[in-house]
């Protein structure tokens, strides 16, 4: 498995002093609904308080925005030139 680039995390832990070590990538990039949304909420479940999923997606999730709204997770999305979506989540304070 190859390792992800999200440049949304990095930018984020150049905005901070502390560096973003629980970052968790996910890449569902080619993947056929229902996959990138079950893989998803299968990797939330294992979220933990101060841990970030890094979503790396190539279809706007608009479904997942209800989801997370309605579990208590915060997220920001960014579009990337490249067309494909990076999703940055966390759990709400």
């Amino acid at each position: 498995m190859e390792e992800i680039y999200c440049s949304l995390c990095l930018k984020v832990k150049r905005k901070v002093s502390e560096p973003m070590e629980n970052d968790i990538p996910l890449d569902v990039c080619g993947l056929e609904p229902p996959e990138p949304l079950e893989r998803v909420l299968e990797a939330l479940s294992r979220l933990q308080k101060g841990q970030r999923l890094c979503m790396l997606i190539d279809r706007e999730p608009r479904p997942l925005y209800h989801i997370l709204d309605n579990n208590g997770y915060a997220y920001k999305p960014h579009l990337r030139p490249d067309s494909l979506y990076e999703i940055l989540i966390w759990h709400k304070a």
